[in-house]
């Protein structure tokens, strides 16, 4: 977990070389740096996750949808 994430999802896209990459979207707390958050999330997870479960891209979104069960819908 990082500070300044409020929510997030990870999903997996397309890819010709290896089927699939992991992408995770981020939805930051009110007033964190953008980009700053962006950095922290790859650091985390270079330091948390085997290397096939990074995510080959992180993307800072303004809103992920939510269920009542709190879990992020796409």
């Amino acid at each position: 977990q990082v500070y300044g994430v409020q929510a997030a999802r990870a999903h997996g896209e397309p890819n010709p070389i290896t089927g699939e990459v992991v992408v995770l979207d981020i939805e930051p707390e009110p007033s964190v740096d953008r980009e700053s958050l962006k950095e922290k999330v790859q650091v985390a997870c270079q330091q948390e996750l085997n290397r096939y479960e990074r995510p080959r891209r992180v993307n800072v979104v303004e809103h992920l949808e939510r269920s009542n069960e709190k879990i992020v819908r796409t």
